[in-house]
């Protein structure tokens, strides 16, 4: 279920990929464990993608198009 309408997402940044998959899985009301659930993956793993510690790969990639479709 989105929280969009808590307001304040425009605020988030989205200048690397990490910001963007951060502030899509928030714009979509995700926990890092939610997340990683539905992408099967470790909440460590979504952090590492967050902080641009890691890059997700081609296959994480398109499941991921999807959620960062909304940041558009």
């Amino acid at each position: 279920m989105s929280i969009a309408y808590l307001g304040c997402f425009e605020n988030l940044p989205e200048h690397t990929l990490g910001q963007r998959i951060k502030k899509a899985r928030l714009y979509h009301g995700y926990t890092k464990r939610e997340f990683g659930e539905i992408l099967g993956l470790s909440p460590r793993m979504i952090l590492g993608w967050e902080k641009d510690e890691y890059r997700p790969s081609e296959k994480y990639m398109k499941r991921l198009d999807t959620f960062l479709a909304i940041l558009h």
